[in-house]
């Protein structure tokens, strides 16, 4: 997958459960899991839980390295 498919994919996800979240997080969380969808929900879940229930970019970052 895109890694802009992966970002539009984790945007509804996490509109479904209601979670703050800035789109450019998203997009690097999609680069970083090298079109698989797995890796991406997995990073996703990890970026969940470090950002206290909401993803943004700058704990993203710290996250990805």
């Amino acid at each position: 997958m895109s890694s802009n498919g992966i970002a539009e994919h984790l945007q509804h996800v996490l509109s479904e459960e209601n979670i703050v979240f800035e789109p450019v997080a998203l997009q690097l969380i999609g680069r970083s899991a090298n079109g698989s969808m797995r890796d991406a929900l997995s990073l996703l879940d990890q970026a969940i839980a470090y950002g206290g229930d909401s993803v943004n970019e700058k704990e993203v970052r710290a996250m990805l390295g």
